[in-house]
């Protein structure tokens, strides 16, 4: 103090050192809350590695039944595609072999039908005493 007069400067920097205080505090309690939040977090986690190692054993022995079952059914659905294959095999044969008796038995009743035709007018013929011709 010089001359009666107060060095108001002084009451400045303790304020912005009080402020700068309160936010270390308040910056400590925030650190503080997050750390206890983490640490129930990391217990909980915990917990599950414990539950899940528990569960470990049989998971590995269920997948390992799965994997067997995946591959039974890979091997049999690869005998059903060979059967598939057989049985589609076996099918155009049967269509190959239906053509060529189509083929083989078509001219036959055409020629059959012809036979009927030219029977049926000239019996028509013979009784009617009329002169019905059929060309044959």
């Amino acid at each position: 103090m010089v001359n009666g007069s107060f060095d108001w400067a002084i009451v400045l920097d303790v304020g912005v050192g009080l402020g700068v205080l309160l936010m270390g505090v308040g910056l400590f309690m925030v650190c503080l809350r997050l750390a206890a939040m983490l640490k129930v977090a990391a217990q909980t986690l915990d917990s599950l590695d414990r539950q899940f190692l528990m569960l470990a054993p049989s998971l590995i022995e269920t997948l390992g039944h799965v994997g067997g079952i995946a591959g039974t059914a890979d091997a049999t659905l690869a005998r059903l595609t060979a059967v598939v294959d057989a049985v589609e095999g076996l099918a155009g044969g049967v269509v190959k072999s239906a053509t060529a008796a189509q083929h083989a038995v078509d001219p036959t009743f055409k020629n059959l039908g012809v036979v009927i035709a030219a029977v049926s007018g000239r019996f028509r013929r013979f009784v009617r005493g009329a002169a019905v011709d059929v060309d044959v």
